[in-house]
């Protein structure tokens, strides 16, 4: 007759030793618990090391693997010479044939605010009159807006309007705040996005300083043409979103 074996918690067994959690992730557990508590909030710098190994009671190697665990987890950013950061919520930015700024943020539920930095009229080069399909040289408008979601700069965007069709765009803007409210107060009830670019690059000086981030985070730039339904261009633009809080999805 076969005997029965012995069950996992026979009393002659060893008791299992219990698993000890390693103190770096101890310590990425306690880090994470504090912004997750608002001590720490979206874009903020993290404390020098040498003030969380003081406040944890470890030393820095521990509190370098902590933090690169939570790197690679994406809840922080690390960089070189600037210190740790949180990392910032994306937005998600769809871009299909009928973009409209206003709409696609609303839709997620942000407030956007829009402030208006630049609003003349400029005689443009090749670079700007080739995609509005104009000669070099035409005058033409142009509006630069800074606009925030909750409160943060999402993007900085530059909009070229063609001739003497679009005059009264910077002053239907500055009533509006808004392109597509603009469009409908000159009749035109409908337009469509015929084309976009997308490239990375660091951002300027001055880009830096209005969208609140370190020269060192590269910037999503868009290059955007837009026609009204009988394929005339009636609007260029160039915006610079802030890489790190962006994703574009393009509709297919």
């Amino acid at each position: 007759m076969l005997e029965r074996s012995e069950s996992l918690s026979s009393p002659n067994r060893p008791p299992r030793r219990k698993q000890r959690v390693p103190l770096w992730r101890r310590i990425a557990l306690d880090i994470k618990a504090a912004i997750a508590a608002g001590e720490w909030r979206a874009g903020d710098k993290l404390p020098p090391e040498g003030d969380l190994s003081t406040r944890f009671k470890v030393n820095r190697h521990t509190i370098r693997r902590a933090v690169g665990a939570l790197a690679e987890e994406g809840l922080l950013l690390v960089e070189q010479g600037r210190g740790t950061f949180v990392v910032e919520e994306t937005i998600n930015y769809q871009i299909g044939a009928r973009t409209r700024f206003g709409e696609n943020l609303r839709d997620h539920d942000r407030k956007v605010d829009v402030e208006i930095l630049a609003a003349e009229e400029v005689s443009v080069g090749r670079d700007i009159a080739n995609p509005l399909e104009v000669p070099a040289g035409s005058l033409c408008v142009r509006l630069q807006v800074l606009r925030r979601t909750d409160g943060q700069p999402f993007c900085i965007a530059d909009h070229w309007f063609p001739g003497e069709r679009f005059r009264p765009m910077a002053a239907l803007f500055a009533e509006t705040k808004s392109i597509t409210r603009s469009f409908e107060a000159l009749g035109i009830a409908d337009y469509r996005r015929r084309e976009t670019q997308v490239a990375a690059r660091l951002p300027k000086t001055w880009e830096a300083a209005k969208l609140e981030i370190p020269r060192t985070r590269p910037l999503i730039v868009t290059s955007s043409i837009n026609a009204d339904p009988s394929g005339t261009v009636i609007e260029y633009g160039v915006t610079r979103f802030a890489g790190d809080r962006t994703a574009i999805v393009f509709e297919s």
